[in-house]
C-alpha cells in the first residue's frame, strides 16, 4: 500500500503527487533501517557491530575494532525534506562518550545520506524548543560531517573518549573464559 505526498516538480516548480509507501512514512522502520544501514557501513569499514535492542535506548550500535569499543546513537530520517533529526529535549541526555550518526534514507534509487557528529557538535548545533529539540539538516549540511566516518576511526584513538580496550570492561570470570581453548 502506498499513500501520496506532495512534491515538487524542479522543472515546473508546481506540486506533484508522489507515490511513498507506507512502510517508508513509519518512523520505527525509518529509525530501524537507519540503524541497519550505519551496521553495514561500519562493517563495510572493518568494525564489528552491536545492535542493542529496545526503545529510548541511549546507545543504537556498539562498533569495535582492534580491540576497542565506541558506542554510536543513530538518528535517521526518510526524505531529505524533513527538517532535521529528534534530539533528546533534556541536554543532559546527549552523552559526552557517544558518537552521533545522523542518516537521511533518501528515495529508493538514491543511497543513504550520512552525517558523523562528536556529542559537543550536535548540542552546539542542535536547536531546542519549548516543545522539542531537533539538529536541522541546514545547519549542518556545509560543515564537514558529511561522511565523516573518520571521526569515528580518530575517536577510538583518543584516550577517555568514552573508549576503552573491550578486554578492560570485561568481568574476571568472562575474561578467564575468553582466554581458555576450546577443545
Amino acid at each position: 500500500m502506498s499513500i501520496e505526498q506532495p512534491s515538487h516538480d524542479t522543472g515546473t516548480g508546481r506540486a506533484a503527487s508522489k507515490q511513498v509507501s507506507k512502510a517508508r512514512s513509519n518512523a520505527g522502520n525509518t529509525h530501524i533501517a537507519g540503524e541497519m544501514f550505519v551496521a553495514a557501513e561500519l562493517a563495510k569499514r572493518g568494525y564489528s557491530v552491536s545492535l542493542t535492542m529496545g526503545n529510548a535506548k541511549a546507545v543504537d550500535l556498539f562498533a569495535e575494532l582492534d580491540g576497542r569499543a565506541i558506542c554510536v546513537q543513530v538518528k535517521a530520517l526518510a526524505h531529505k525534506r524533513n527538517v532535521g533529526w529528534p534530539l533528546p529535549f533534556d541536554k543532559a541526555k546527549v552523552l559526552p562518550n557517544v558518537l552521533y550518526v545522523c542518516v537521511v534514507l533518501n528515495e529508493l534509487h538514491e543511497p543513504p545520506t550520512y552525517y558523523i557528529l562528536p556529542p559537543e557538535k550536535v548540542l552546539q548545533h542542535g536547536k531546542w524548543y519549548d516543545t522539542r529539540a531537533i539538529l536541522d539538516i541546514a545547519r549542518i549540511r556545509d560543515l564537514g560531517f558529511r561522511d565523516a566516518w573518520h571521526l569515528i576511526d580518530a575517536a577510538l584513538q583518543k584516550p577517555g573518549h568514552g573508549v576503552q580496550p573491550v578486554a578492560e570492561n570485561l568481568t574476571p570470570s568472562f575474561q578467564e573464559a575468553s582466554t581458555q581453548e576450546t577443545p
